[in-house]
């Protein structure tokens, strides 16, 4: 709980910081709005000329793409400190995070929560519905047991990386690119 409570705040600093300036807010808001489109605008593209692609209708690549997003969302919204792990080290300022009275790779990974990732994840989820409302045939309740396990074993693997790659940083100090081979 007292972890939930400190996250909430630096939730909260976040919220603070996206907003003290409002256009780069909404820019940033409308960039990814526009990522969205695209990746929309990419499946139209895949199923112009017909109506399957690989075997897999155009409901199953759509909510392929649609996991591959919450799953892109919730990482960089819960773990997207890491960013500012190189900056830290190289400054000297990791000495600080180490004299918290809390897990220093609690602190390193949650301390910068990308609040407009919580903003796209309800259009996310309602595209995610959407669209396992229209396969066929229609999941049973043991596809949505599993399909909710491998998003939880999807968090698992992106906190796997992001801890990786907050170890490289900490060994090395000049590989913060690691972690966006995982981004990209």
């Amino acid at each position: 709980m007292r972890y939930f409570k400190i996250w909430l705040r630096l939730l909260h600093n976040s919220f603070a910081t996206t907003t003290a300036n409002r256009l780069n807010g909404a820019t940033y808001f409308l960039g990814k709005l526009m990522r969205y489109g695209m990746f929309v605008a990419l499946i139209i593209a895949l199923f112009s000329s017909g109506s399957d692609f690989a075997g897999y209708s155009k409901y199953q690549i759509f909510l392929f793409f649609a996991t591959y997003n919450l799953l892109d969302i919730l990482t960089q919204a819960f773990f997207r400190g890491i960013y500012v792990l190189p900056v830290d080290v190289n400054k000297g300022n990791f000495d600080f995070t180490l004299l918290r009275p809390i897990s220093p790779l609690f602190f390193t990974l949650t301390r910068q929560p990308d609040i407009i990732d919580y903003f796209t994840l309800p259009p996310i989820l309602l595209c995610i519905v959407y669209v396992i409302a229209h396969l066929a045939p229609f999941p049973l309740p043991i596809d949505f047991l599993s399909y909710f396990f491998f998003i939880c074993v999807g968090m698992v693997v992106g906190f796997g990386i992001h801890v990786l790659a907050a170890s490289i940083i900490l060994v090395t100090i000049e590989s913060d690119a690691f972690i966006w081979v995982y981004r990209w």
